[in-house]
């Protein structure tokens, strides 16, 4: 395919795809952030939608819960409430699977989707990863309508124009129906310019099964932002996609305010499984450009401040990080790429592409323009270079802006450091090793060399060269070719008409300018005492040979990071390139175990090579030794069979054959030295220490001796630790007081009576547990137990029907030795519950103070009476009679069961009478009435 035909394509797709779509117990990282209850930690709990079904479609469906979010607005959390007996729950992975048809979609903002509302549900059920599966095999891409536009949709959770939108702590199973499919897409509303704004995408597994040590063959893309997202956080993620697994798109023709930009890629882990120690690359890789596929993390088209950083990335074909652009100028883009594992995994594993399956001789660990910080790094294991620095694919750039590489470690690749094509660039202070081509390389083409590379030498069709390069203060190992070398391309290494550090580049600091010599072998002769050195050079002219300070180290050449030299000079020798034999005089070779060399070339010097160890020399050598444990500030209870851990490493050039160990440290103010064992065997790296019981001392060390076959022994000693004695047993007593029940208090056993216990406890430690008891007429009975040490009141419900005539409760406290005490309430009374009182009052003796009443003159008369009851009378009632059967005449009503008396002024409206009499009305508790009449007869006048 022809770049013209390819860029028509390409545009296509973007139209057609990319425009459309937008954007945690251990191996588990969505547990590092602990699960809160309400993810949004600023302003009030967000409403919830429960998801309680896993089906597609139906009432509470995730796909139910998108749809309430649509019709009624965002700013809502969709929490999962799934039992385990919902027909797709796994019990053999804990997970429960959703099995969608078609993507996912939201245009509201502020919706939260919550995976990890699961586990705070249901608990840990997957300890491996995340307990909610998006199952999205069968998925295909398709139009969907928002709004008055029909939009190409090719995702599981698909993000249209939404802001502050959050999605975590799920796994996404991508299909194979859609190359195009994706697992989360994020895009503002085509045709507008509003940025989409503080989406988040954390604590997934995306393209993983749930166990997140496999890949299924499924899918496109990982993670999808479209131009104009902004202030993006993706973070603490698995993601392993057969294309890129982050892909951030910006527009070539569009301002910084409405592009993309702010970007941060934390903390994820990509292309590998969920612990990060092993690569996960898929069967096939679907997204190519020319036969090279993009990266692990993608970045097309004027993408601004991308902050990419802590994460673990094993790379595609390609490269692991690329920040590059396709189409027009290319501008700065200022990409911070800081403190990143690339090619290397948790542990030190190599996790970069496979060269037998991954075409590796084109991987690039880091693809760096203009404005970029590449900065702590660890990168390694890349076919073809650790950082290619480069421009553009379109016309240089006009501004001069500086794209600094600093601190980087960069190892077991061709090309540590590449520039091409580039105005203004610092590389500073990184460390190169084991690099089998060149160290940096500064060249005016960007792809190179078919013989060394396999790809199609691409000429330079700007005619310029890469300016304004500064190298300093680089350390450099084991680097076959230059350690820094200026070329047209790198086919120049194979021909050797690169020109070394070329003054074009500003240099200082210890930086490699030649080669350094190649030692193959080091062996002392006995007869005569000599070493005899050999190797090869490039280039002719004065080799020196020195004692290193350093032991030999097989897998990496030791250097110096002063770049003054680390050895005792032997001799030095004139040689040509090609192979050498070098003999040091006997005179020079008296405790020499290691060698290493430097190689000069007019006035400019190598680093020091490798070092060797100086095989069939005396051993004169002691080993060394590292103890690991104990650590300083290990405190340790010398209780019964406390033990402290002795771990150690020694080395010796030969082989250590034995070990013994001293304990030194302060005990009662008098410094000690006891042996702890003597004659371990040499294989042995760690030893147990059994603590005296109750023994005490501070400035605890442990000493470890290591001897080899000569005699000759090493040290080395372990932090200092202390050991303390047990603290004497804990033997006082709670104090509790019981303020209710209190002393008389009475308690009717009616059915569901409660009565309040309160109580104070305190204890010198801390009380950890109480117990209440009740002492009745037939002895102790437990009330409650168990109760925390916090607790101070407990509501008991009495007994039904039950009588006790002195009753007490016990509340009994204990602490955490085992010490208990007690306190006692009032003694106090239960009482059966009454009978139903249905007996009447009885009322009597009624009499009236006079029998006649003249209303004008003398209107008063006293009514007195008797009355009696069972239980007791609460109150009285009066009524008079004028014929003295009706009384409907009210007097008074509520006068005190203990009235006896009243006086009634007749009212001057009562109409004359000669038979008046009174009604007397008792009334008790129960409402029983007794009724009599008297008093009468009553004239008034």
């Amino acid at each position: 395919m022809n770049r013209i035909r390819l860029a028509v394509v390409f545009s296509l797709c973007c139209a057609a795809v990319f425009v459309s779509i937008l954007t945690v117990r251990p191996a588990l990282p969505v547990r590092t952030v602990a699960a809160s209850a309400q993810p949004l930690a600023q302003g009030q709990p967000l409403p919830e939608i429960p998801v309680t079904s896993t089906l597609d479609i139906g009432l509470g469906t995730l796909r139910e819960a998108f749809t309430r979010i649509e019709e009624f607005g965002g700013n809502q959390r969709i929490v999962f409430k799934l039992e385990k007996s919902d027909p797709n729950y796994d019990a053999t992975t804990g997970t429960w699977r959703i099995k969608l048809k078609s993507p996912l979609v939201t245009t509201k903002s502020g919706v939260v989707v919550d995976g990890l509302s699961q586990f705070e549900y249901g608990g840990d059920t997957n300890p491996k990863g995340p307990e909610i599966v998006l199952d999205a095999t069968e998925v295909t891409p398709r139009f969907v309508k928002l709004g008055s536009e029909s939009v190409y949709v090719a995702s599981v959770f698909f993000n249209y124009g939404g802001d502050k939108n959050w999605i975590r702590g799920f796994d996404f199973v991508l299909g194979r129906q859609s190359e195009f499919l994706a697992g989360i897409i994020s895009r503002r509303v085509q045709g507008s310019t509003d940025p989409v704004t503080g989406t988040r995408i954390t604590d997934n597994y995306i393209g993983l099964n749930p166990t997140g040590e496999s890949i299924p063959d499924g899918g496109w893309y990982g993670i999808s932002l479209e131009a104009g997202n902004q202030d993006t956080l993706i973070e603490n993620n698995v993601i392993c996609s057969p294309g890129f697994d982050i892909g951030i798109f910006g527009s070539d023709s569009e301002p910084v305010a409405t592009n993309s930009t702010r970007i941060t890629i934390r903390s994820n882990k990509i292309g590998t499984n969920a612990s990060g120690t092993k690569r996960l690359a898929p069967a096939v890789f679907r997204n190519s450009f020319e036969g090279i596929p993009f990266p692990s993390i993608h970045i097309l088209n004027q993408v601004y401040e991308t902050v990419i950083e802590n994460n673990i990335l094993a790379g595609t074909r390609s490269c692991a990080i690329g920040p590059i652009n396709q189409f027009k100028e290319r501008c700065p883009t200022f990409t911070t790429i800081k403190n990143n594992r690339i090619g290397v995994g948790t542990n030190g594993e190599n996790i970069a592409p496979d060269p037998s399956k991954d075409q590796s001789n084109y991987a690039i660990g880091v693809l760096a323009t203009a404005g970029d910080v590449i900065t702590g790094n660890t990168i390694a294991n890349f076919g073809l270079g650790g950082i290619q620095m480069r421009d553009h694919v379109g016309t240089p750039i006009a501004q001069q802006v500086f794209t600094f590489i600093s601190e980087n470690q960069i190892s077991n690749t061709q090309v540590g450091i590449q520039v091409g094509q580039i105005e203004g660039v610092q590389i500073t202070k990184n460390t190169l090793s084991n690099c089998s081509r060149a160290g940096v390389a500064v060249t005016s083409k960007l792809l190179d060399a078919g013989q060394i590379f396999a790809v199609a030498i691409v000429p330079n069709p700007f005619g310029f060269s890469s300016l304004k390069v500064l190298i300093s203060q680089n350390n450099f190992r084991e680097i076959q070719g230059p350690a820094i070398g200026f070329m047209d391309s790198l086919q120049d290494l194979l021909n050797g008409t690169y020109q070394p550090n070329l003054a074009l580049i500003p240099t200082s600091g210890p930086n490699s300018l030649r080669p350094s010599p190649m030692l193959s072998s080091a062996v002392y002769n006995a007869a005569d005492k000599t070493i005899v050195v050999k190797g090869r050079v490039q280039g002719t002219g004065k080799l020196e040979l020195f004692s290193s300070l350093r032991p030999a180290n097989p897998t990496a050449s030791e250097f110096d990071p002063n770049g003054y030299g680390y050895g005792v000079f032997l001799s030095s020798f004139d040689v040509k390139t090609g192979e050498f034999t070098a003999t040091i005089p006997a005179s020079k070779t008296d405790k020499v175990a290691w060698v290493t060399g430097t190689f000069t070339v007019d006035g400019e010097t190598s680093e020091f090579s490798r070092t060797l160890d100086v095989l069939g020399a005396p051993d004169f050598i002691r080993p060394t030794v590292t103890v690991i444990e104990p650590v300083t500030g290990l405190k340790v209870d010398s209780a019964s069979g406390a033990r402290v851990n002795v771990v150690w490493v020694s080395k010796d050039n030969i082989g250590v054959v034995s070990h013994n160990l001293r304990l030194t440290g302060i005990r009662a103010g008098v410094p000690f030295v006891d042996t702890v064992a003597t004659g371990l065997p040499g294989n042995i790296a760690s030893f147990g220490l059994i603590v005296a019981r109750n023994d005490a001392y501070i400035e605890g060390k442990i000493t470890v001796e290591a001897a080899d076959a000569t005699g000759n022994v090493g040290t080395g000693t372990s932090g200092t630790f202390t050991v303390v004695a047990p603290p004497p047993a804990e033997t006082e007593k709670p104090v509790v007081r019981v303020i209710a029940p209190m002393a008389g208090n009475s308690f009717e056993s009616k059915k569901g009576t409660q009565a309040l216990i309160v109580w104070t406890s305190s204890d010198n430690v801390g009380v950890v547990a109480h117990q209440i008891d009740l002492t009745n007429n037939a002895g102790k009975e437990n009330i409650a137990d168990g109760l925390a040490g916090t607790a101070q009141s407990f509501v008991w419900t009495i007994p039904e029907n039950t009588a006790v005539t002195s009753a007490q409760i016990t509340v009994s406290a204990r602490d955490a030795a085992g010490n208990v005490g007690i306190g006692q309430s009032g003694i106090f009374t239960i009482v059966p519950p009454q009978k139903p009182d249905t007996e009447k009052p009885n009322v009597f003796d009624i009499t009236a103070s006079k029998t006649k009443v003249v209303r004008a003159k003398d209107p008063k008369v006293v009514i007195s009476w008797k009355s009696n009851d069972n239980i007791g009378v609460v109150s009285h009632e009066l009524a008079f009679a004028r014929d003295g059967q009706n009384f409907n005449t009210p007097i008074v009503s509520g006068l005190s069961g203990q009235t006896t008396q009243f006086t009634w002024e007749a009212a001057l409206s009562l109409p004359r009478t000669k038979v008046g009499a009174f009604l007397i009305v008792a009334r008790d508790a129960a409402g029983n009435t007794g009724v009599a009449v008297g008093g009468g007869p009553l004239t008034v006048k």
